[in-house]
């Protein structure tokens, strides 16, 4: 967990179960790393962009399904959510009995994108799982959009949907948030992406 603006993780191996990864807050960039876990193991409410990552959900403790996101946006003015572009989600061991949903809606304004990434067909054709007790958001409020990815489940819709009182509504002329990775500059601390690594 960090609260420092702008963070960029590179080639980082993260590995738990529950709550693998705390995105904080303010800005953080992860680009080609393995994230492993169960119950909404990448979870927060900040801009995060995920880029290239591999995604392994793991076999749960008895009773439990996977969750690979958890996004806790309190409020439809922030700029925040979990973006992926560009990953692959596999199985991490023998999931053909366990349920592994996208995510889950932790705040009322829950958003999470999934854009240009493999899904494999462990995921659940439902997509996603409500929260349940005290703390569930309302439906109409979460967002969920899903923009050129690809699976083997062809249950789960392909195109861009946003998750409204949970109806699907296609969004065909979504855009990805970055549309040249290999020219971005991040600033403060200066990194600049070269294509083949990270330069100081």
């Amino acid at each position: 967990m960090s609260s420092a603006d702008q963070m960029v993780f590179y080639r980082c191996h993260i590995d738990a179960f529950q709550d693998s990864l705390y995105v904080y807050a303010n800005r953080q960039f992860y680009r080609e790393c393995n994230i492993y876990g169960t119950v909404d193991f990448i979870f927060g409410n900040l801009a995060v962009v995920l880029q290239n990552c591999k995604v392994f959900p793991k076999v749960p403790m008895v009773g439990q399904q996977n969750t690979i996101t958890a996004q806790g946006k309190i409020d439809p003015n922030q700029n925040t959510g979990i973006a992926f572009q560009n990953c692959t989600i596999s199985p991490f061991g023998d999931l053909s009995s366990v349920k592994t949903y996208l995510r889950r809606p932790w705040k009322n304004y829950s958003t999470t994108v999934y854009m240009q990434t493999f899904m494999g067909s462990l995921i659940h054709p439902d997509g996603w799982l409500p929260w349940v007790g005290t703390t569930a958001p309302e439906p109409m409020t979460i967002n969920l959009f899903n923009y050129q990815t690809f699976n083997k489940n062809t249950s789960l819709p392909t195109t861009a949907m946003t998750i409204n009182q949970p109806k699907i509504q296609n969004i065909p002329n979504y855009q990805p948030i970055i549309n040249n990775p290999s020219s971005m500059t991040i600033n403060q601390p200066k990194i600049q992406y070269l294509g083949s690594g990270l330069k100081p």
